[in-house]
């Protein structure tokens, strides 16, 4: 089965879990839910939003928005959310193997090491992270 076969197959199920998510977070203007869908070296990135304003998606760069300002940062997001975004859908749309599970864990303590200012636990991680990169093969670095 070709790679798009493969995605244009698992992205009904991945917008279905975000739109669940949207409802039962009773989204607001706005609000955007990002998943992603992959097979292979072929990626597509799928991004939900909820809004009651649909002119206020059009990209028209006139510049003249009055709310442009406040749009932006209340837009604004860290990249530890986004990753987040990202792989609760990447978990919702695709059966994971327990050992990309084990992964993930390893990198969510990565990240809460760095941000709880646990630079050496971080460091250790990260260097464990690196050896093993041609057993998982997710790169050398943590992202």
């Amino acid at each position: 089965m070709s790679d798009a076969i493969k995605i244009a197959s698992q992205a009904p199920k991945l917008i279905e879990g975000m739109l669940a998510d949207m409802f039962a977070a009773r989204a607001d203007d706005n609000r955007v839910c990002m998943g992603s869908v992959y097979s292979g070296p072929q990626h597509i990135q799928i991004q939900l939003v909820a809004t009651s304003r649909p002119d206020a998606l059009l990209d028209d760069d006139s510049g003249d928005d009055e709310d442009t300002e406040a749009c932006e940062l209340s837009q604004q997001r860290s990249s530890l959310y986004i990753h987040w975004l990202t792989y609760r859908a990447e978990y919702l749309a695709v059966d994971v193997a327990p050992e990309l599970l084990a992964l993930g864990a390893i990198r969510a303590i990565y990240w809460l090491a760095l941000g709880q200012g646990s630079t050496a636990l971080a460091t250790e991680i990260g260097d464990w992270w690196k050896e093993c990169a041609p057993l998982h093969g997710l790169g050398e670095v943590i992202r």
